[in-house]
Protein backbone atom coordinates (compact mmCIF):
# COMPACT_ATOMS: atom_id res chain seq x y z
CA UNK A 1 0.00 0.00 0.00
CA UNK A 2 0.06 2.04 -1.76
CA UNK A 3 -0.43 -1.03 -4.73
CA UNK A 4 2.01 -1.10 -7.87
CA UNK A 5 -0.83 -1.61 -10.69
CA UNK A 6 -1.01 1.23 -13.10
CA UNK A 7 -3.53 3.96 -12.50
CA UNK A 8 -6.16 2.78 -14.54
CA UNK A 9 -6.29 -0.23 -13.16
CA UNK A 10 -6.51 1.13 -9.26
CA UNK A 11 -9.42 3.31 -10.84
CA UNK A 12 -11.26 0.45 -12.03
CA UNK A 13 -10.78 -1.75 -8.83
CA UNK A 14 -12.28 1.64 -7.24
CA UNK A 15 -14.94 1.79 -9.60
CA UNK A 16 -16.33 -1.68 -9.26
CA UNK A 17 -15.93 -1.73 -5.38
CA UNK A 18 -18.02 1.20 -5.11
CA UNK A 19 -20.87 0.01 -7.36
CA UNK A 20 -20.57 -3.25 -5.16
CA UNK A 21 -21.17 -0.81 -2.18
CA UNK A 22 -24.15 0.24 -3.05
CA UNK A 23 -25.52 -2.98 -4.86
CA UNK A 24 -25.58 -4.81 -1.56
CA UNK A 25 -26.96 -1.93 0.05
CA UNK A 26 -23.58 -1.54 2.32
CA UNK A 27 -22.75 1.14 4.51
CA UNK A 28 -20.66 3.52 5.89
CA UNK A 29 -17.46 1.10 5.58
CA UNK A 30 -16.24 -2.24 4.54
CA UNK A 31 -13.04 -3.89 3.08
CA UNK A 32 -13.29 -5.92 -0.44
CA UNK A 33 -11.05 -8.39 -0.85
CA UNK A 34 -10.19 -9.70 -4.50
CA UNK A 35 -8.15 -10.94 -7.17
CA UNK A 36 -6.90 -8.72 -10.63
CA UNK A 37 -6.09 -11.95 -13.23
CA UNK A 38 -3.88 -11.85 -15.70
CA UNK A 39 -6.25 -11.01 -18.59
CA UNK A 40 -6.92 -7.67 -16.40
CA UNK A 41 -10.42 -8.66 -15.35
CA UNK A 42 -11.17 -8.75 -11.52
CA UNK A 43 -12.62 -11.09 -9.19
CA UNK A 44 -14.43 -9.77 -6.07
CA UNK A 45 -14.24 -12.61 -3.29
CA UNK A 46 -14.63 -11.83 -0.44
CA UNK A 47 -17.25 -8.86 1.37
CA UNK A 48 -16.57 -7.55 5.18
CA UNK A 49 -18.98 -5.31 6.32
CA UNK A 50 -16.94 -5.08 9.54
CA UNK A 51 -13.40 -4.77 8.44
CA UNK A 52 -10.53 -4.97 10.92
CA UNK A 53 -9.30 -2.30 13.14
CA UNK A 54 -5.97 -3.28 14.75
CA UNK A 55 -3.34 -0.49 14.80
CA UNK A 56 -1.98 -0.88 11.13
CA UNK A 57 -5.08 -2.84 9.84
CA UNK A 58 -5.83 -2.05 6.00
CA UNK A 59 -9.02 0.41 6.40
CA UNK A 60 -6.33 3.09 8.58
CA UNK A 61 -3.82 2.36 6.65
CA UNK A 62 -5.56 3.19 3.15
CA UNK A 63 -7.50 6.34 4.65
CA UNK A 64 -3.99 7.44 6.27
CA UNK A 65 -2.75 7.80 2.16
CA UNK A 66 -5.32 10.56 1.94
CA UNK A 67 -4.58 12.44 5.49
CA UNK A 68 -6.85 10.64 7.55
CA UNK A 69 -5.28 9.62 11.42
CA UNK A 70 -7.15 6.56 13.04
CA UNK A 71 -9.31 9.23 14.98
CA UNK A 72 -10.23 10.83 12.02
CA UNK A 73 -11.06 7.94 10.08
CA UNK A 74 -13.43 6.53 13.34
CA UNK A 75 -14.99 9.76 13.48
CA UNK A 76 -16.12 9.24 9.58
CA UNK A 77 -17.32 6.38 10.15
CA UNK A 78 -19.83 7.64 12.96
CA UNK A 79 -20.72 10.72 11.72
CA UNK A 80 -21.79 9.22 8.60
CA UNK A 81 -24.02 6.29 10.72
CA UNK A 82 -25.42 9.24 12.76
CA UNK A 83 -26.36 11.23 9.58
CA UNK A 84 -28.48 8.31 8.51
CA UNK A 85 -30.16 8.26 11.82
CA UNK A 86 -30.89 11.24 12.41
CA UNK A 87 -28.51 11.86 15.59
CA UNK A 88 -27.19 15.27 16.20
CA UNK A 89 -23.54 14.72 15.69
CA UNK A 90 -21.12 16.68 18.18
CA UNK A 91 -18.40 18.54 16.54
CA UNK A 92 -15.14 17.25 16.22
CA UNK A 93 -12.66 19.14 18.75
CA UNK A 94 -9.51 20.04 17.47
CA UNK A 95 -6.61 18.89 19.56
CA UNK A 96 -4.79 21.10 21.91
CA UNK A 97 -2.13 23.04 20.68
CA UNK A 98 1.53 20.53 20.69
CA UNK A 99 3.37 23.90 21.36
CA UNK A 100 3.78 22.60 25.41
CA UNK A 101 4.19 19.29 24.61
CA UNK A 102 7.83 17.62 25.30
CA UNK A 103 8.97 16.17 22.27
CA UNK A 104 9.28 12.52 22.04
CA UNK A 105 10.87 10.61 19.12
CA UNK A 106 9.93 7.24 18.60
CA UNK A 107 12.86 4.70 17.15
CA UNK A 108 11.56 1.47 16.01
CA UNK A 109 12.67 -1.53 13.48
CA UNK A 110 16.33 -2.59 13.04
CA UNK A 111 18.12 -5.39 11.83
CA UNK A 112 17.64 -8.37 14.44
CA UNK A 113 15.26 -11.02 14.37
CA UNK A 114 12.55 -9.20 16.55
CA UNK A 115 12.18 -5.93 14.04
CA UNK A 116 8.84 -6.82 13.19
CA UNK A 117 7.76 -6.93 16.69
CA UNK A 118 9.79 -3.56 17.40
CA UNK A 119 8.18 -1.96 14.63
CA UNK A 120 4.36 -3.41 15.95
CA UNK A 121 5.70 -2.45 19.70
CA UNK A 122 7.25 1.58 18.44
CA UNK A 123 4.19 1.99 16.33
CA UNK A 124 1.74 1.56 19.31
CA UNK A 125 3.97 3.52 21.53
CA UNK A 126 4.18 6.58 19.28
CA UNK A 127 -0.07 5.83 19.03
CA UNK A 128 -0.95 6.16 22.42
CA UNK A 129 1.22 8.86 23.59
CA UNK A 130 -0.40 11.08 20.74
CA UNK A 131 -3.39 11.14 23.35
CA UNK A 132 -0.72 12.21 25.86
CA UNK A 133 -1.25 15.50 27.26
CA UNK A 134 2.45 15.98 28.07
CA UNK A 135 4.12 14.59 24.70
CA UNK A 136 4.18 15.27 21.49
CA UNK A 137 5.39 11.84 19.33
CA UNK A 138 7.01 11.43 16.01
CA UNK A 139 7.68 7.99 14.73
CA UNK A 140 11.04 6.67 13.23
CA UNK A 141 12.50 3.80 11.37
CA UNK A 142 16.19 2.90 11.85
CA UNK A 143 16.60 0.40 8.47
CA UNK A 144 18.35 -2.14 7.61
CA UNK A 145 21.54 -0.29 7.01
CA UNK A 146 21.66 1.58 10.04
CA UNK A 147 20.09 4.85 8.19
CA UNK A 148 17.14 6.52 10.39
CA UNK A 149 13.99 7.69 8.20
CA UNK A 150 11.45 10.41 9.54
CA UNK A 151 7.69 8.69 8.56
CA UNK A 152 4.90 10.79 7.98
CA UNK A 153 1.85 9.06 9.45
CA UNK A 154 0.83 7.30 6.35
CA UNK A 155 3.89 5.50 6.02
CA UNK A 156 4.34 4.48 9.62
CA UNK A 157 1.17 2.02 9.40
CA UNK A 158 3.69 -0.44 6.68
CA UNK A 159 3.92 -3.77 8.44
CA UNK A 160 7.46 -4.50 8.27
CA UNK A 161 10.90 -2.83 8.42
CA UNK A 162 11.70 -4.13 4.65
CA UNK A 163 7.83 -2.74 3.43
CA UNK A 164 8.34 0.55 5.10
CA UNK A 165 11.43 0.90 3.77
CA UNK A 166 10.41 0.43 0.48
CA UNK A 167 7.89 2.89 0.53
CA UNK A 168 10.48 5.38 2.23
CA UNK A 169 12.33 4.78 -1.31
CA UNK A 170 9.71 5.12 -3.11
CA UNK A 171 7.75 7.73 -1.43
CA UNK A 172 7.73 10.86 -4.21
CA UNK A 173 7.25 8.89 -7.18
CA UNK A 174 4.65 7.39 -5.43
CA UNK A 175 2.78 10.99 -4.25
CA UNK A 176 3.62 12.23 -8.02
CA UNK A 177 1.57 9.41 -9.17
CA UNK A 178 -1.59 8.95 -6.85
CA UNK A 179 -2.05 12.29 -6.31
CA UNK A 180 -5.07 12.48 -8.53
CA UNK A 181 -6.46 9.62 -7.37
CA UNK A 182 -6.26 11.26 -3.63
CA UNK A 183 -7.77 14.32 -4.64
CA UNK A 184 -11.05 12.03 -6.42
CA UNK A 185 -11.36 10.08 -3.03
CA UNK A 186 -10.84 13.30 -1.08
CA UNK A 187 -13.89 14.93 -3.22
CA UNK A 188 -16.62 11.76 -3.68
CA UNK A 189 -16.23 11.73 0.34
CA UNK A 190 -16.89 15.34 0.58
CA UNK A 191 -15.42 16.43 3.58
CA UNK A 192 -13.95 19.06 5.30
CA UNK A 193 -10.50 20.22 5.98
CA UNK A 194 -10.94 19.32 9.55
CA UNK A 195 -11.54 15.49 8.13
CA UNK A 196 -7.47 15.42 7.08
CA UNK A 197 -5.37 16.21 10.11
CA UNK A 198 -2.21 14.29 8.89
CA UNK A 199 -0.34 16.28 6.14
CA UNK A 200 1.58 14.64 3.84
CA UNK A 201 5.35 15.04 3.63
CA UNK A 202 8.14 13.46 2.33
CA UNK A 203 10.10 10.79 4.42
CA UNK A 204 13.78 11.97 5.56
CA UNK A 205 16.25 9.86 5.53
CA UNK A 206 19.48 10.56 8.01
CA UNK A 207 22.05 9.47 9.98
CA UNK A 208 21.92 7.70 13.44
CA UNK A 209 24.29 10.40 14.59
CA UNK A 210 22.57 13.32 13.29
CA UNK A 211 18.47 11.72 14.80
CA UNK A 212 20.42 11.18 18.11
CA UNK A 213 21.43 15.18 17.73
CA UNK A 214 18.20 16.42 16.78
CA UNK A 215 16.60 14.52 19.37
CA UNK A 216 15.09 15.79 23.07
CA UNK A 217 13.94 12.12 24.20
CA UNK A 218 14.21 8.73 22.41
CA UNK A 219 11.88 6.60 22.90
CA UNK A 220 14.05 2.98 22.33
CA UNK A 221 11.49 0.95 20.82
CA UNK A 222 14.32 -1.84 19.34
CA UNK A 223 14.38 -4.81 20.52
CA UNK A 224 17.77 -7.30 20.44
CA UNK A 225 20.75 -5.54 18.84
CA UNK A 226 21.85 -2.19 19.19
CA UNK A 227 18.55 -1.04 21.22
CA UNK A 228 19.19 -3.31 23.71
CA UNK A 229 23.19 -4.14 24.04
CA UNK A 230 23.82 -1.01 25.36
CA UNK A 231 25.58 0.63 22.13
CA UNK A 232 22.49 3.12 21.37
CA UNK A 233 22.52 3.71 25.15
CA UNK A 234 26.16 4.75 24.87
CA UNK A 235 25.04 6.97 22.23
CA UNK A 236 22.54 8.76 24.08
CA UNK A 237 24.35 8.98 27.56
CA UNK A 238 27.47 10.49 25.09
CA UNK A 239 25.07 13.38 24.03
CA UNK A 240 23.44 14.04 27.26
CA UNK A 241 20.23 12.74 25.09
CA UNK A 242 17.60 11.28 27.97
CA UNK A 243 15.88 8.21 26.99
CA UNK A 244 13.57 5.65 28.34
CA UNK A 245 14.75 2.07 30.29
CA UNK A 246 17.96 1.75 31.88
CA UNK A 247 21.81 2.73 31.05
CA UNK A 248 24.11 1.09 28.73
CA UNK A 249 25.80 -0.80 31.17
CA UNK A 250 22.78 -2.65 32.51
CA UNK A 251 21.21 -2.95 29.11
CA UNK A 252 24.49 -4.84 28.07
CA UNK A 253 24.28 -6.89 31.29
CA UNK A 254 20.76 -7.80 30.69
CA UNK A 255 20.94 -8.63 26.85
CA UNK A 256 24.14 -11.37 27.72
CA UNK A 257 21.92 -14.42 29.47
CA UNK A 258 24.48 -15.89 30.79
CA UNK A 259 26.23 -12.56 32.14
CA UNK A 260 22.73 -12.29 33.76
CA UNK A 261 22.67 -15.30 35.01
CA UNK A 262 26.12 -15.65 37.05
CA UNK A 263 24.96 -11.79 38.80
CA UNK A 264 21.91 -13.33 39.92
CA UNK A 265 23.28 -16.45 41.43
CA UNK A 266 24.40 -14.40 44.08
CA UNK A 267 20.87 -14.08 45.58
CA UNK A 268 20.18 -18.01 46.11
CA UNK A 269 20.16 -17.37 49.99
CA UNK A 270 16.79 -14.93 48.99
CA UNK A 271 14.65 -18.22 47.06
CA UNK A 272 16.16 -16.25 43.90
CA UNK A 273 17.84 -18.86 41.36
CA UNK A 274 19.04 -19.55 37.52
CA UNK A 275 18.80 -22.51 35.57
CA UNK A 276 22.45 -24.66 35.37
CA UNK A 277 23.91 -23.16 32.27
CA UNK A 278 26.89 -24.28 29.96
CA UNK A 279 28.29 -21.77 27.25
CA UNK A 280 30.00 -23.25 24.22
CA UNK A 281 31.39 -21.75 20.68
CA UNK A 282 30.32 -22.82 18.04
CA UNK A 283 33.31 -24.10 16.35
CA UNK A 284 33.83 -26.35 19.08
CA UNK A 285 31.23 -28.59 17.24
CA UNK A 286 33.04 -27.69 13.51
CA UNK A 287 35.18 -31.58 13.10
CA UNK A 288 31.47 -33.28 15.36
CA UNK A 289 30.86 -36.22 13.28
CA UNK A 290 27.30 -37.51 14.84
CA UNK A 291 29.20 -40.15 17.36
CA UNK A 292 31.11 -36.42 18.71
CA UNK A 293 26.91 -35.37 19.00
CA UNK A 294 25.99 -37.98 20.88
CA UNK A 295 29.06 -38.06 23.33
CA UNK A 296 28.65 -34.39 23.69
CA UNK A 297 25.14 -34.63 24.14
CA UNK A 298 25.38 -36.97 27.48
CA UNK A 299 28.08 -34.72 29.20
CA UNK A 300 25.63 -31.59 28.48
CA UNK A 301 22.27 -33.64 29.69
CA UNK A 302 24.61 -34.83 33.13
CA UNK A 303 26.24 -31.19 33.37
CA UNK A 304 22.83 -29.24 33.23
CA UNK A 305 20.33 -32.06 35.26
CA UNK A 306 18.05 -32.78 32.99
CA UNK A 307 16.91 -34.94 30.30
CA UNK A 308 16.38 -32.16 27.60
CA UNK A 309 17.99 -29.28 27.29
CA UNK A 310 16.94 -25.15 25.80
CA UNK A 311 19.56 -23.50 23.57
CA UNK A 312 19.29 -19.96 22.77
CA UNK A 313 21.69 -17.07 21.52
CA UNK A 314 23.96 -15.71 23.96
CA UNK A 315 23.04 -11.81 23.23
CA UNK A 316 20.02 -11.47 21.27
CA UNK A 317 16.32 -10.75 21.58
CA UNK A 318 13.70 -12.30 24.20
CA UNK A 319 12.88 -14.96 21.44
CA UNK A 320 15.00 -15.25 18.87
CA UNK A 321 16.87 -18.61 18.37
CA UNK A 322 15.27 -20.31 21.52
CA UNK A 323 14.82 -24.37 21.00
CA UNK A 324 14.17 -27.15 23.13
CA UNK A 325 16.71 -29.89 22.20
CA UNK A 326 15.29 -33.90 23.24
CA UNK A 327 18.43 -35.46 21.85
CA UNK A 328 21.76 -35.43 19.99
CA UNK A 329 20.28 -35.87 16.59
CA UNK A 330 18.14 -32.08 17.81
CA UNK A 331 21.78 -30.89 18.84
CA UNK A 332 23.19 -31.63 15.49
CA UNK A 333 20.13 -29.88 13.23
CA UNK A 334 20.37 -26.82 15.42
CA UNK A 335 23.87 -26.40 15.34
CA UNK A 336 24.57 -26.87 11.08
CA UNK A 337 21.91 -24.25 11.38
CA UNK A 338 23.74 -21.97 13.24
CA UNK A 339 26.83 -22.63 11.82
CA UNK A 340 25.25 -21.77 8.45
CA UNK A 341 24.22 -18.75 9.42
CA UNK A 342 20.56 -19.42 8.57
CA UNK A 343 17.99 -16.67 9.13
CA UNK A 344 15.23 -19.43 10.55
CA UNK A 345 14.80 -23.14 11.50
CA UNK A 346 11.78 -24.36 9.03
CA UNK A 347 8.60 -26.06 10.89
CA UNK A 348 9.43 -30.18 11.99
CA UNK A 349 13.15 -29.99 11.90
CA UNK A 350 13.22 -30.45 15.00
CA UNK A 351 11.58 -32.50 17.18
CA UNK A 352 7.90 -31.18 19.16
CA UNK A 353 8.99 -27.84 16.87
CA UNK A 354 6.05 -25.97 16.27
CA UNK A 355 6.20 -23.29 13.58
CA UNK A 356 9.58 -21.80 12.70
CA UNK A 357 12.16 -20.11 14.69
CA UNK A 358 13.85 -17.31 14.02
CA UNK A 359 17.36 -17.13 13.95
CA UNK A 360 19.39 -14.00 14.97
CA UNK A 361 20.25 -12.48 11.52
CA UNK A 362 24.23 -11.72 12.58
CA UNK A 363 25.76 -15.27 12.52
CA UNK A 364 26.36 -16.89 16.05
CA UNK A 365 29.72 -17.72 17.57
CA UNK A 366 28.62 -18.74 20.80
CA UNK A 367 25.55 -21.15 22.20
CA UNK A 368 24.05 -21.07 25.90
CA UNK A 369 22.60 -24.59 26.87
CA UNK A 370 20.27 -24.20 30.12
CA UNK A 371 18.74 -27.43 32.04
CA UNK A 372 14.68 -27.35 30.88
CA UNK A 373 12.55 -26.89 33.75
CA UNK A 374 9.24 -28.90 33.93
CA UNK A 375 6.75 -26.81 34.95
CA UNK A 376 2.64 -28.36 36.35
CA UNK A 377 0.85 -28.44 32.93
CA UNK A 378 -1.42 -25.37 32.23
CA UNK A 379 -3.74 -25.10 29.23
CA UNK A 380 -6.90 -23.40 28.46
CA UNK A 381 -9.17 -25.88 26.77
CA UNK A 382 -12.62 -24.64 25.40
CA UNK A 383 -12.02 -21.51 27.80
CA UNK A 384 -11.73 -23.32 30.65
CA UNK A 385 -8.70 -23.64 32.58
CA UNK A 386 -7.20 -27.17 32.83
CA UNK A 387 -4.34 -27.68 35.59
CA UNK A 388 -1.91 -30.82 36.14
CA UNK A 389 0.08 -30.52 38.98
CA UNK A 390 4.06 -31.85 38.57
CA UNK A 391 6.16 -29.69 40.52
CA UNK A 392 4.29 -26.37 41.53
CA UNK A 393 6.83 -24.25 39.32
CA UNK A 394 4.79 -22.18 36.52
CA UNK A 395 6.40 -19.90 34.22
CA UNK A 396 5.65 -15.95 34.32
CA UNK A 397 6.52 -13.09 33.50
CA UNK A 398 6.93 -9.88 35.71
CA UNK A 399 6.94 -5.82 34.63
CA UNK A 400 8.63 -3.31 36.84
CA UNK A 401 8.29 0.55 36.92
CA UNK A 402 10.67 3.00 38.63
CA UNK A 403 8.81 5.00 41.59
CA UNK A 404 11.20 7.09 42.36
CA UNK A 405 14.52 7.34 41.49
CA UNK A 406 16.54 3.88 42.17
CA UNK A 407 13.31 2.48 43.55
CA UNK A 408 11.48 -0.18 40.90
CA UNK A 409 8.18 -1.38 42.05
CA UNK A 410 7.06 -4.71 41.01
CA UNK A 411 3.70 -5.47 38.91
CA UNK A 412 1.38 -8.35 39.26
CA UNK A 413 2.92 -11.34 37.55
CA UNK A 414 1.66 -12.68 34.34
CA UNK A 415 1.03 -16.62 34.45
CA UNK A 416 1.96 -17.64 30.77
CA UNK A 417 0.85 -20.70 28.75
CA UNK A 418 2.26 -22.16 25.34
CA UNK A 419 1.11 -23.90 22.87
CA UNK A 420 4.61 -25.60 21.98
CA UNK A 421 7.73 -26.27 23.94
CA UNK A 422 9.19 -22.44 24.26
CA UNK A 423 6.50 -19.31 23.90
CA UNK A 424 6.68 -17.80 20.00
CA UNK A 425 7.39 -14.33 19.13
CA UNK A 426 3.46 -14.10 18.08
CA UNK A 427 1.85 -15.57 21.36
CA UNK A 428 3.94 -13.00 23.27
CA UNK A 429 3.39 -9.77 21.60
CA UNK A 430 0.74 -10.82 19.10
CA UNK A 431 -3.05 -10.33 19.87
CA UNK A 432 -5.24 -13.41 19.62
CA UNK A 433 -2.33 -16.09 19.60
CA UNK A 434 -1.12 -16.54 23.09
CA UNK A 435 -2.51 -16.87 26.69
CA UNK A 436 -1.86 -14.89 29.45
CA UNK A 437 -3.45 -14.93 32.63
CA UNK A 438 -2.85 -11.77 35.25
CA UNK A 439 -2.44 -12.47 37.90
CA UNK A 440 -2.26 -16.13 38.35
CA UNK A 441 -5.80 -17.74 39.14
CA UNK A 442 -6.46 -18.79 42.26
CA UNK A 443 -6.79 -21.25 44.28
CA UNK A 444 -3.89 -22.60 41.94
CA UNK A 445 -1.50 -19.88 42.77
CA UNK A 446 -0.82 -18.32 46.40
CA UNK A 447 -1.66 -14.87 47.21
CA UNK A 448 0.89 -14.77 49.69
CA UNK A 449 3.34 -16.72 46.92
CA UNK A 450 2.30 -13.81 44.47
CA UNK A 451 3.35 -11.23 46.96
CA UNK A 452 7.04 -13.01 48.00
CA UNK A 453 7.80 -13.58 44.23
CA UNK A 454 7.22 -9.93 43.34
CA UNK A 455 9.20 -8.65 46.59
CA UNK A 456 12.06 -11.44 45.32
CA UNK A 457 11.47 -9.72 41.61
CA UNK A 458 12.67 -6.29 43.36
CA UNK A 459 15.87 -7.93 44.50
CA UNK A 460 16.48 -9.04 41.08
CA UNK A 461 15.99 -5.51 39.41
CA UNK A 462 18.43 -3.59 42.27
CA UNK A 463 21.24 -6.41 41.44
CA UNK A 464 21.24 -6.18 37.78
CA UNK A 465 20.35 -2.00 38.53
CA UNK A 466 17.89 -1.75 36.21
CA UNK A 467 16.59 1.75 35.41
CA UNK A 468 12.91 3.20 34.44
CA UNK A 469 11.09 -0.05 34.23
CA UNK A 470 11.68 -3.49 32.49
CA UNK A 471 10.32 -6.81 32.12
CA UNK A 472 11.90 -10.18 33.59
CA UNK A 473 10.70 -13.73 32.52
CA UNK A 474 11.34 -16.72 35.02
CA UNK A 475 9.81 -19.85 36.71
CA UNK A 476 8.08 -19.39 39.96
CA UNK A 477 7.00 -21.67 43.14
CA UNK A 478 3.16 -21.08 43.18
CA UNK A 479 3.35 -22.20 46.79
CA UNK A 480 6.54 -20.30 48.69
CA UNK A 481 6.80 -17.98 45.62
CA UNK A 482 10.42 -18.92 44.91
CA UNK A 483 11.81 -17.97 41.51
CA UNK A 484 13.84 -18.91 38.66
CA UNK A 485 15.66 -16.26 36.79
CA UNK A 486 15.44 -17.37 33.14
CA UNK A 487 16.16 -13.27 31.18
CA UNK A 488 15.91 -9.43 31.99
CA UNK A 489 14.59 -7.71 29.26
CA UNK A 490 15.63 -4.01 29.98
CA UNK A 491 13.46 -2.40 26.83
CA UNK A 492 10.31 -5.00 26.83
CA UNK A 493 8.41 -5.05 23.84
CA UNK A 494 5.15 -2.94 23.85
CA UNK A 495 2.81 -4.04 21.52
CA UNK A 496 -0.76 -3.79 21.87
CA UNK A 497 -1.28 -7.59 23.37
CA UNK A 498 1.95 -7.25 25.75
CA UNK A 499 1.73 -8.18 29.03
CA UNK A 500 2.74 -5.40 30.97
CA UNK A 501 -0.21 -3.13 30.04
CA UNK A 502 -2.28 -5.93 31.80
CA UNK A 503 -0.09 -5.92 34.42
CA UNK A 504 -0.23 -2.43 34.60
CA UNK A 505 -3.82 -1.94 34.80
CA UNK A 506 -3.94 -4.24 37.84
CA UNK A 507 -2.58 -1.44 40.03
CA UNK A 508 -4.25 0.40 42.58
CA UNK A 509 -5.14 2.66 41.16
CA UNK A 510 -4.90 1.37 37.57
CA UNK A 511 -2.51 2.61 35.51
CA UNK A 512 -3.69 2.99 31.67
CA UNK A 513 -1.36 2.18 28.57
CA UNK A 514 -0.74 5.95 27.82
CA UNK A 515 -0.38 6.59 31.69
CA UNK A 516 2.06 3.71 31.90
CA UNK A 517 4.34 5.03 28.95
CA UNK A 518 4.08 8.39 30.19
CA UNK A 519 5.68 7.18 33.71
CA UNK A 520 8.42 4.96 31.64
CA UNK A 521 9.04 8.48 29.99
CA UNK A 522 9.29 10.82 33.46
CA UNK A 523 11.23 7.69 35.00
CA UNK A 524 14.01 8.72 32.00
CA UNK A 525 13.87 12.37 32.25
CA UNK A 526 14.90 11.91 36.09
CA UNK A 527 17.29 10.06 35.36
CA UNK A 528 19.02 12.06 33.11
CA UNK A 529 18.64 15.10 35.17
Amino acid sequence: CPPRFDNKTVEKIQIQAEQLFTHLGMQDFARFDGWLLKDGSLWFSDFNPISGMEQNSFLFMQSSKIGMSHSDTLHYVLQSACRRQGIEFPKKQVGQSIQRKKKVNVLFGGQTAERQVSVMSGTNVWLKLRNSEKYDPSPYLLDLNQNVWKLPYALTLNHTVEEIMETCQSAKKDEERLHRLIERVKEKLAAKEIDFSEPWFAPEKMSLETFIKSSEFVFIGLHGGIGEDGRLQTKLQKDKIAFNGSGAKTSKTCMDKYETGQLVSSLKSEGIFTAEKKLEKIDHFKSFKIIGFRAYWKELTQALGSKTVIVKPVGDGCSAGIARLFSAEDLRKYVAYAEKGKTFIPEGVLKNQHGLIEMPPVKMKELLFEQFIITDQVSVVSDELKWRERTNWIEITMGLLEEKPGKLKAMSPSLTVATGEVLSLEEKFQGGTGVNITPPPQPFVKPSAIKKAMKRMELVAQRLGIQGYARIDAFMHRKTGELIIIEANSTPGLTPSTVIYHQALEEKPALYPTQFLEKVIEAGMKRDK
